[in-house]
């Protein structure tokens, strides 16, 4: 699974992140691709990150990784991964995540909207960006208006 996170402490060997859940997770220095990254100097504290839940139980505390499961497939060669520097991140409820999945809000706002991108994720956060600021408002109203 793919999710939102925000950091909340940086230590020297990992991050620890809000990933909207009753426990933080730990985002391990080595989970990035090749095991360094340059955005991992820029992460601070409240810094937005876009990862895979790399490990989930019971016993251990969740663990993220800013890296591809499968390095050699010919998708990876953007990372996606990482620190988001720009766009827009809003807190929703999973249903609303579920249904723009499932919507064709997306493909439709896609060709409206210049520059339109969105990322919902499993834990609640719905990430997206676009070329102009104004687009960006209106399509926060959309989102909001979608909540209730």
């Amino acid at each position: 699974d793919y999710v939102f996170g925000i950091v909340i402490i940086r230590g020297t060997d990992f991050f620890l992140i809000d990933i909207n859940s009753t426990e933080s997770a730990i985002l391990p220095m080595q989970a990035f691709e090749n095991g360094c990254c340059a955005n991992r100097v820029k992460m601070n504290r409240l810094s937005i990150v876009y990862a895979r839940i790399s490990r989930a139980d019971l016993w251990w505390q969740t663990e993220l990784a800013c890296c591809s499961p499968n390095p050699n497939k010919k998708y990876n060669k953007s990372n996606i991964f990482g620190v988001i520097e720009d766009g827009y991140l809003i807190i929703c409820s999973l249903k609303l995540c579920l249904k723009l999945r499932n919507t064709s809000l997306i493909s439709r706002l896609t060709k409206i909207v210049k520059g339109f991108q969105i990322i919902p994720s499993v834990n609640g956060f719905i990430w997206y960006t676009t070329t102009s600021t104004n687009s960006l408002i209106v399509v926060k109203n959309i989102l909001l208006n979608m909540k209730q």
